[in-house]
């Protein structure tokens, strides 16, 4: 063909036909390659304008679209075209008139739920992906401009409220089950490391003395009752609690109850599930001799009940 001139759409078409299913050969990509390396930069220049105005053609657009789908449908990137393509576009910034399209676009797609297949790819794509610094400050500068749109940003209030809400309404209905309020409760106890405090230490000291192995502290979350986390428990087959309440984080100022409400609550709360409970204060844990008499005298009369 003579350099300049146009070919007719007959010879397009008798062209594309006959090298409709061939595959380039790796010397032929090569020449290719060298070839649009050494293309000048007015000739870059024709064929991006050439390629423009073809875009404009829906009817080609989509075609295109199709055309490029189809040939890469069941084909994966391999690890090292993905490190080519990272390493190339690192340190790119998109621009100006390019990220505008793609908030509009985006925008244009508010309100289209994705398809589970849909989630399930992305989520897939996303794994184990770590931004780059770039990318962050793409992202970010794509959001403030996205935020200084009234519209968009009184829509992401209201979808943000929405989500609070929904979210509020969930964990209260989760809560209302116990077994999943017990299992949070537990799983909050131990990922706290719970360990038994000086104040709880010294009255394991004094049940071990007076009691030998019948209560064990459990205040480390290994015993949930009714979503809450009793402190010592007997072991020996008998439905017994005994409940330490420091000064501080059991006083009206923390629980809005006065003692005597706060612990009669926890005694009708636990005894709701056949269980006898004894609350001790901490600062009875400085009165030895009434202390001794409080325990002995809960473990007589809940043995007396049991006979």
């Amino acid at each position: 063909m003579r350099k300049g001139s146009k070919q007719s759409s007959e010879a397009k078409k008798k062209m594309s036909i006959a090298h409709s299913g061939k595959k380039l050969s790796k010397e032929h990509k090569a020449k290719l390659s060298v070839a649009s390396k050494n293309m000048s930069a007015e000739t870059k220049k024709k064929i991006g304008a050439t390629s423009k105005r073809r875009w404009q053609n829906k009817s080609y657009k989509e075609k295109t679209k199709q055309a490029i789908s189809k040939s890469l449908m069941g084909h994966s990137i391999s690890e090292a075209t993905k490190r080519k393509i990272s390493i190339s576009e690192t340190g790119k910034t998109l621009p100006a008139e390019m990220r505008k399209a793609l908030i509009k676009r985006n925008q244009n797609r508010r309100g289209v739920p994705l398809t589970e297949e849909h989630k399930k790819k992305i989520s897939l794509s996303n794994m184990g992906k770590k931004l780059t610094s770039e990318q962050i400050a793409v992202m970010s500068i794509t959001t403030r401009e996205l935020w200084q749109n009234k519209e968009y940003r009184d829509k992401q209030l209201a979808a943000l409220k929405r989500t609070q809400k929904q979210r509020a309404a969930s964990v209260k209905k989760n809560w209302e089950n116990e077994e999943y309020k017990n299992r949070v409760v537990a799983i909050m106890r131990k990922a706290m490391a719970a360990k038994p405090n000086k104040a709880e230490l010294q009255l394991d000291t004094l049940l071990q003395e007076l009691h030998p192995d019948q209560y064990k502290y459990v205040g480390d979350g290994q015993f949930i009752l009714a979503g809450k986390n009793p402190d010592f428990v007997n072991v020996n087959g008998k439905k017994e609690i005994i409940e330490l309440f420091g000064d501080y984080w059991h006083s009206k100022k923390i629980t809005g109850k006065a003692k005597s409400e706060h612990e009669k609550d926890r005694i009708g709360l636990f005894a709701k599930y056949g269980y006898k409970t004894l609350v001790i204060w901490e600062y009875e844990l400085k009165k030895k001799v009434e202390l001794r008499n409080k325990i002995a005298m809960f473990v007589d009369n809940a043995a007396s009940r049991q006979r």
